[in-house]
């Protein structure tokens, strides 16, 4: 499932997302499973954008190293699953502010898969998602995913999660999101209109340029 995307700097982040303090320095078109990265969530004083590791480490987990691959949480067992559990009953829920994601796409006879660029057409964009703090490891993420509407069917063909995508929150329920008790934040998991999303194809290697649609 979604295991990379492009970054807001962190100027975007700011202006953009009403933060009560400034975010982390993020300048990385590239950003990967493990690292640290820019998460936005509600805190005690207001809404802040904090480096959390992408892969969530639950508070309850006590040794040296995490092997879990909890990047990415399916929404159909997220309130149940083990890891993620916790931080949905209580109300940990987060947003990745991205300026795109990718996906990479089977075609027949092609050996290697064509790497896609995806985004929202003309609006904020952010995937949903939940947030953990750890005594040992410190802050955590993971995106939530669900089933690909009809643009991501098109794309995200192959694999064991094949036909999925991140759950894009619209821009009018952030703080819904971010602030609101569970059952409202239920009623947001709902799949992104594809008529407001729009993918081109990219090189395996991508660079800034890549950004632009052609």
């Amino acid at each position: 499932m979604c295991t990379r995307f492009v970054s807001k700097t962190d100027q975007d982040t700011e202006r953009e997302w009403s933060l009560v303090k400034p975010p982390f320095e993020f300048n990385n078109i590239d950003a990967r499973l493990t690292t640290q990265i820019p998460i936005v969530y509600q805190g005690e004083e207001g809404r802040v954008c904090e480096a959390m590791r992408w892969g969530l480490i639950p508070f309850w987990f006590n040794d040296d190293k995490w092997k879990a691959a909890t990047w990415n949480a399916r929404c159909e067992t997220m309130a149940e699953k083990a890891s993620y559990r916790g931080p949905w009953r209580k109300g940990n829920r987060c947003l990745f502010p991205i300026q795109r994601f990718y996906e990479w796409q089977e075609i027949e006879g092609q050996k290697q898969k064509q790497r896609w660029f995806i985004r929202i057409v003309d609006e904020p964009m952010a995937i949903a998602g939940l947030w953990d703090s750890n005594n040992k490891h410190g802050l955590s993420a993971t995106m939530i995913t669900m089933p690909a509407n009809e643009l991501m069917q098109r794309i995200h063909n192959s694999g064991a999660n094949k036909h999925r995508m991140p759950l894009l929150v619209q821009p009018g329920n952030f703080e819904a999101w971010l602030t609101e008790e569970n059952d409202v934040a239920d009623h947001l998991i709902q799949p992104y209109p594809a008529a407001r999303m729009e993918a081109w194809p990219v090189p395996p290697k991508v660079t800034p340029d890549d950004l632009v649609k052609p």
